[in-house]
């Protein structure tokens, strides 16, 4: 849409030739930063154009200083991401690491298990031997 056609929509339909002139004149200041629009003709004009009224009750140098504002803040956004990211990586690296040397320990735990089993039973073995020794040695 033109200044003009904005200009006559702002000034209204039974508007004269100077009135959307006045409108007009009115836009490109607003335009060129010199004048801030009302927040009434702030709605005016969001709801002939679009967008929100916000935006045309901004001066330029305003939405300049807010887009680098939001450009900031994206950008920190956007780094907090990037070592979450990184954190939750190391986390499970080091989940990883812990049900390995956990899977270690229980296969260690295990042959000690075995083995202990093993010496029982060889003692027993022993024990079992050495009482037949005994009984059989008191007999001849």
């Amino acid at each position: 849409m033109s200044q003009r056609g904005l200009a006559r929509a702002l000034a209204g339909k039974d508007a004269g030739d100077r009135e959307v002139e006045n409108e007009r004149r009115q836009i490109a200041r607003y335009i060129a930063g010199e004048n801030v629009p009302t927040p009434a003709k702030s709605r005016r004009m969001a709801a002939i154009v679009g967008g929100s009224p916000d935006a045309y009750t901004q001066s330029p140098d305003e939405r300049r200083r807010r887009a680098a504002q939001l450009r900031e803040i994206a950008a920190l956004v956007d780094g907090v991401s990037r070592l979450l990211e990184e954190r939750e990586a190391r986390l499970e690296a080091l989940e990883a690491e812990v049900a390995a040397e956990k899977k270690e320990r229980r296969l260690d735990l295990e042959a000690i298990t075995l083995r202990l089993a093993d010496l029982e039973a060889a003692q027993e073995t022993r024990g079992r031997s050495g009482s037949q020794r005994r009984k059989g040695g008191g007999t001849e």
